[in-house]
């Protein structure tokens, strides 16, 4: 497993709900804004990144 970033590290220790992994990447709600914001994500890199998504992508959508 990859070292998190400190960013990802500080992201975590909100407690964000995991909606799921995918490919390697785990998409988090975000902890303040919900659904109203898309899904946060932690990349095989270890790097926490605001995806484009608002729902759990299929494996396809990320692989594609």
């Amino acid at each position: 497993m990859p070292t998190l970033s400190d960013k990802a590290k500080t992201f975590l220790a909100t407690k964000p709900y995991l909606m799921g992994a995918v490919a390697g990447h785990k998409f988090y709600e975000h902890p303040t804004r919900g659904d109203e914001s898309p899904l946060l994500v932690i990349g095989p890199d270890g790097k926490l990144k605001l995806s484009d998504h608002w729902e759990l992508p299929s494996w396809e959508e990320l692989t594609a």
